[in-house]
């Protein structure tokens, strides 16, 4: 093999598939929450289609680290691995951008624009209550994709913005997964 390429090999590790989205600020994490996937489309290993909101201090602590290695500002999240045998988490991935369950923060009871804006602003804020730990969400468009009958479109917090009925409508009529004929 050329000297520029390299093979890289990575250990499975079996466990749930866990995430934290938060808001930072000069390297200090402001606001975060912490899920699992509960589903995932496409399966195995895609991108989550259902996620459980969880309370996890060792994944917000790796978070919590790796915003202040970086230094980082901005919304983000991390990637890791819950292994089964219930020790520590695995840390997979830094996204140092806004991830696809920024925007659910107010929804879970961690608010990670309004944290950001107060930090930016000088102004206090008074997150981190009402925590809604255990809460299922289904995330549009991914579970409808997954499974246009599936009971967490039902059960859990659907994830689709019918508030903005247009941006909904070009999601559907855009996705061709979504045309159930």
């Amino acid at each position: 093999m050329p000297d520029e390429c390299q093979t890289v090999a990575q250990e499975f590790i079996p466990g749930r598939s866990a995430s934290v989205s938060f808001s930072a600020l000069k390297g200090q994490m402001l606001e975060a929450f912490s899920y699992s996937a509960l589903q995932h489309q496409p399966a195995p290993f895609g991108p989550a289609s259902v996620i459980e909101v969880i309370d996890h201090p060792g994944l917000l602590k790796v978070a919590e680290r790796m915003v202040e290695l970086a230094e980082y500002s901005g919304f983000g999240g991390i990637d890791a691995i819950l292994p089964e045998d219930g020790s520590e988490p695995v840390f997979l991935e830094f996204n140092a951008r806004p991830t696809q369950t920024t925007h659910l923060g107010k929804v879970v009871g961690a608010d990670l624009c309004q944290a950001l804006v107060c930090a930016l602003s000088s102004q206090p804020y008074e997150g981190r209550r009402d925590r809604r730990e255990q809460m299922r969400i289904a995330l549009f468009p991914n579970e409808l994709i997954r499974d246009h009958k599936s009971r967490y479109l039902i059960q859990a917090h659907h994830d689709v913005p019918w508030n903005e009925r247009r941006v909904a409508d070009a999601i559907i009529s855009s996705t061709p997964e979504l045309h159930l004929a």
